[in-house]
Formats: C-alpha cells, sequence, structure tokens
C-alpha cells in the first residue's frame, strides 16, 4: 500500500484502525478480548481451514489430510470437510481416509459389528438392481429409529419412495421394502405405547401422555391395516392375524384398549417382535447401551458426512466410488473379505 509508514508504531496504530473500521462497518471480525479477534461466522473460518490444509506444503498433504479424517464424526469440522471436495483436484485420497476412520469408530464393538452384520445379511437377501449400500442405509434408518418415541414415519417413507424412485426397480423390492417399513412402524407404535403406559402407570397421567397413548395405539392399528392390504404369504399373515385379533377395538381414549394394554401389551409386543424375526429377519431387540447408542450415532453421522462428500461436485475415480459404497455400512470382517477378494 503507498504512503504507509513502515514504522512498527505507526503499523500498529495502522492496523488496529483497519481492525476497528472492519468490525464496526463489516461485521467480518469481532473482538473477543483484548488483542484477540475472531471471524464473526464459522465459515470464513472453516473455509481458511480448508484452503490451508490443501495449499501450504503440497507434499505433506496426505499428512494433513489423514489428521483431519480423525475428526470425520465431529460435528464441528463438518464444513470443513465438505469445502475440501471442491478445492482438491482429485477426492480420492480424502474419502478413502474418511472411510478408514469411519469403520474404525465401531471396529472393537462386538455388539455394534452384529448389527452391521445383520444389515449385511439382509440386504443380502434381495434380488435387486439397486445398490446394496442404499437398502442397507434404509434398514439402518428404521431400525434404529425403534428405539426413540419420536421418530418421523414420513422421513423413513421419503427414504422408501426414493428407494423405489427408479423406474427399473425390481418390484419384490418395492414390495419387501413397503411390508418391512410398516411392520418396524407397528412395532415401534407398540413398544412406544409401552412407555406411555409406564408414565401413566407412574401418576404422570396428564392430557398430554393421554393423547400419546391413544395415538400410538391409532398408529400400531394403522401400520397392521397397511400390512394386511399386501400380498402376504399365508403363514406370516395368519399369524399376524391372531395378534391383530387379540386387540381390543380402538377408539379415542378408549378405556378398554388401556386397560388391556396395561396387562397384556409387553407379551404381545414380543410376540409380534418373534412373528419379524422368524419371517422377515428384522425387529431384533439389540439392547444397545447408551454409550453404545451414542458411539452408532457418530459412525451413522460419518457415513452421511462421506455419502454426501460422494454426491458432492468434486472428481473420485469410478474403481474409488465403487470400492467406497460397496463396503459402506459393512462389519469390519466383510470389508477385509471383498477387499482381499478384490
Amino acid at each position: 500500500m503507498p504512503e504507509i509508514s513502515t514504522e512498527p508504531e505507526a503499523l500498529q496504530l495502522d492496523s488496529e484502525a483497519v481492525l476497528k473500521s472492519v468490525e464496526a462497518q463489516h461485521g467480518l471480525l469481532v473482538k473477543r478480548a483484548r488483542g484477540i479477534y475472531s471471524f464473526s461466522h464459522l465459515t470464513f473460518q472453516e473455509y481458511f481451514t480448508a484452503s490451508y490444509i490443501i495449499s501450504p506444503d503440497p507434499e505433506h498433504l496426505q499428512q494433513r489430510l489423514q489428521s483431519l479424517a480423525t475428526y470425520v464424526s465431529d460435528k464441528r469440522w463438518r464444513e470443513v470437510f465438505l469445502f475440501l471436495p471442491g478445492m482438491m483436484r482429485t477426492t480420492n485420497p480424502l474419502v478413502r481416509l474418511m472411510k478408514r476412520e469411519t469403520d474404525q469408530l465401531l471396529a472393537a464393538h462386538k455388539e455394534l459389528q452384529q448389527l452391521l452384520a445383520w444389515l449385511s445379511d439382509k440386504s443380502s437377501s434381495f434380488t435387486n438392481q439397486r445398490k446394496d449400500f442404499e437398502v442397507r442405509e434404509f434398514y439402518k434408518d428404521i431400525s434404529l429409529d425403534i428405539y426413540t418415541l419420536n421418530g418421523d414415519k414420513n422421513l423413513k417413507i421419503e427414504h422408501y419412495l426414493d428407494l423405489c424412485s427408479d423406474v427399473d426397480i425390481d418390484y419384490n423390492l418395492e414390495f419387501d421394502l413397503y411390508l418391512d417399513l410398516n411392520l418396524f412402524y407397528a412395532l415401534k407404535s407398540a413398544i412406544s405405547q409401552a412407555k406411555i403406559r409406564r408414565y401413566l402407570d407412574d401418576d404422570f397421567s396428564g392430557n398430554t401422555f393421554i393423547d400419546l397413548d391413544t395415538f400410538y395405539a391409532i398408529n400400531l392399528s394403522l401400520a397392521l391395516g397397511e400390512v394386511f392390504n399386501l400380498d402376504i404369504t399365508s403363514k406370516i399373515k395368519e399369524t399376524l392375524q391372531v395378534l391383530k385379533d387379540k386387540l381390543p377395538e380402538i377408539e379415542h381414549n378408549h378405556p378398554t384398549f388401556q386397560q388391556w394394554w396395561q396387562s397384556n401389551g409387553k407379551a404381545w409386543t414380543e410376540q409380534l417382535r418373534a412373528v419379524m424375526i422368524e419371517h422377515r429377519n428384522i425387529g431384533h431387540d439389540w439392547k444397545f447401551t447408551d454409550e453404545q447408542k451414542e458411539l452408532l450415532q457418530q459412525y451413522y453421522d460419518a457415513n452421511a458426512l462421506l455419502i454426501e462428500c460422494l454426491n458432492s461436485d468434486c472428481y473420485i475415480t469410478n474403481d474409488v466410488r465403487e470400492e467406497i459404497e460397496d463396503t459402506l455400512f459393512l462389519p469390519i470382517a466383510e470389508i477385509e473379505a471383498r477387499k482381499a477378494k478384490a
């Protein structure tokens, strides 16, 4: 800049004036403490972090990407990961490192590896023209949603519709996905009903809980109704019919249903679960601890980020893309077996 003094004291005064001007007029920087400024919006910090990772010392890029990959499950670094694909000539090294770190999140946990093995087994039971990982992701979503009271069925339906949007989809796969979706929702409604009953039994019987009690009872009936609208095999239909016939008529705040559920709901729910496991290999009660659920959430968030990077406007070679997609949501043992076979 012309006519700027190079004297340290003058530079200090000028730089402070520039900082104050930027802070007051543009809002890009905010003074946090004496001598300490930060960006007013994290996007600037995330962008410059991504730029730093790929810009200086290109020969050390792999090392910096490897360090970054250890944060793949940390939501604070999400936008940095999403910035990078558009800055890199090829995203191959980044997505491979992200995949490795994601798989390692559950590598040492036997029970969680069993869940992934089930996802693989369930998806491989279909003969279809879709990518296996998309089917595994669908069953992952609905199987874990069963443990919450506030899952949104509409999101699961959107996922189902997205899977079935391909005009070349195998009809049998579409049928199986819809059948399992409604069986899952019936089981979820029954489990949620049991949780609400416990609240009521503990004398927290306000109108909100009464409404939820009825809500889940009606949802249970509707989900079973959807199942019976499908052309299901006679064996599972007969078994489910026996279970459905045990349920009293459901009406708004129907006391008979509430009383019946209090005495019989737990046993009825376990019978429904047993039918689903026997006939559809779904509905398993994994009995995960809170720590395991947190690990699963980190694992699924990391996979979602990885998939978003794969789908971004970036360059990834076909062999790397196929390598990653073919092993999404798989247990470590199967991933290693597929790599050895390749």
